[in-house]
């Protein structure tokens, strides 16, 4: 198996990223009526208002992307010569940090980030900053190699099981 990134692999991880990161992850959700919380931005959460287009040529196209992204994590974390645990920071609201302390379970594609103080100077009302903590044996891709080195993000696989769940500063 190559390990190497093709550029379709490339091309669907910035095109997940840039432009379906919010229709992709609500596909792959197993209850979206109790995420769709995690989504919306809790500083304008009764403004807020997620588009989401389902119709037969969008879903396929989807499906097409997860594939490729996955495939992408995937061959990244198998070219890895050592696996470590690892810890990343996600800024994210009150209600998701409590979904993953009860249900710790990645069921859709996680994106993270390294730089911690960022996330942490960052936070508004209600948010809070959430440490995740997972095991060697989880995939995980630092967007950086795809996206360009300023990029700090990391995408976690779906389909996993992390470790622990931390929070960190938070504001109310």
């Amino acid at each position: 198996m190559e390990l190497k990134l093709t550029n379709d692999e490339k091309k669907a991880i910035k095109y997940y990223r840039n432009e379906v990161f919010e229709s992709i992850n609500q596909l792959l959700n197993s209850d979206s009526r109790d995420d769709i919380a995690s989504l919306t931005d809790d500083e304008d959460e009764e403004n807020s208002e997620i588009k989401i287009n389902y119709d037969k040529e969008n879903v396929v196209n989807y499906i097409e992307t997860i594939k490729k992204v996955y495939s992408a994590i995937l061959k990244t974390y198998l070219s890895k010569g050592r696996k470590e645990e690892w810890t990343f920071s996600r800024k994210c609201s009150l209600t998701e940090i409590e979904k993953f302390k009860n249900e710790p379970f990645i069921d859709r594609f996680l994106l993270t980030d390294i730089d911690k103080e960022k996330n942490e100077k960052q936070i508004g009302m209600n948010q809070t900053v959430m440490y995740i903590c997972g095991s060697k044996d989880v995939p995980y891709m630092m967007l950086k190699d795809v996206l360009g080195e300023e990029n700090k993000e990391v995408l976690i696989a779906p389909f996993t099981e992390i470790l622990e769940v931390k929070d960190g500063v938070q504001f109310e």
